[in-house]
């Protein structure tokens, strides 16, 4: 709103009578715009794609965002096996196998960021390089795993190739889900207040991108001294995405990445 206003003041050439100049730039604005909704092809960014430069659509309305590691890293040997136990249950034939080190290290490629079907910008650990759950990052998650809404926190992003050969590569994430809500406090608030406490390490484990429904807020609080974290999801997420087009974010994290 404030640049669509700057930019309207900035047309006003009638100093003497700049209401009634800005009321008619306000209008012409409106038509123009009204033109291109119904001939498309008189507005010239229609050609543009509409997510920055280096991400990567993965389909179904998802989006992996920058930045990206562009050689492979070392994951930790936790998330290595636990990267490895989901790899033996859903993708036995795997070559992703070939990047395990003789002491199980794995080695990948991650994203920091993912573009949600609402539009929302999901961040991740890896995205800010803070390894700590923080409730105003957009690092938190509502999931939806076997058919049950969990919450998690993202570390990082990544894909693997499924089997040998193919050229479609499955979109991963890498969560610490927090732990049950606390069923009294779920039941005294009517079904309100999801308070969960964090498991960090304790509860890796690998999604597909396609389970994670939304960006919400897990906010600190005590409850009989144990630090808990209730979730409250997060409004007007949506304001990255203006114009059609998503704002492309964190340039500075491009340089850091090798």
């Amino acid at each position: 709103m404030e640049r669509t206003i700057g930019n309207l003041v900035e047309e006003i050439r009638q100093p003497s009578n700049p209401y009634a100049n800005l009321g008619r730039r306000a209008i012409r604005r409106a038509q123009i715009n009204a033109l291109k909704a119904i001939i498309p092809s008189l507005d010239p960014d229609t050609s543009k794609p509409s997510i920055p430069r280096w991400s990567k659509d993965i389909g179904g309305g998802y989006v992996l965002l920058k930045s990206h590691e562009r050689s492979r890293h070392a994951a930790t040997a936790l998330e290595s096996r636990t990267i490895c136990n989901y790899l033996q249950h859903h993708y036995p034939q795997s070559p992703e196998f070939n990047y395990f080190d003789a002491t199980g290290i794995f080695r990948l490629h991650r994203w920091a960021r993912l573009q949600l079907l609402n539009l929302q910008s999901n961040r991740s650990m890896f995205a800010t390089r803070e390894w700590r759950p923080n409730a105003r990052r957009a690092r938190n998650v509502k999931l939806l795993l076997d058919s049950k809404i969990q919450f998690g926190a993202v570390h990082f992003f990544f894909e693997i190739q499924p089997i040998e050969g193919s050229h479609q590569q499955v979109p991963l994430a890498l969560i610490s889900l927090y732990s049950p809500p606390n069923k009294n406090l779920l039941q005294l608030s009517s079904e309100v207040v999801y308070s969960c406490q964090y498991r960090g390490e304790d509860s890796l484990c690998v999604v597909s991108v396609t389970a994670i429904q939304a960006v919400v807020a897990m906010v600190p609080h005590t409850i009989d001294e144990e630090n808990c974290f209730f979730m409250f999801k997060q409004p007007g997420m949506d304001v990255a995405y203006r114009g059609g087009f998503l704002v492309d974010e964190n340039e500075e994290l491009e340089e850091q990445l090798g």
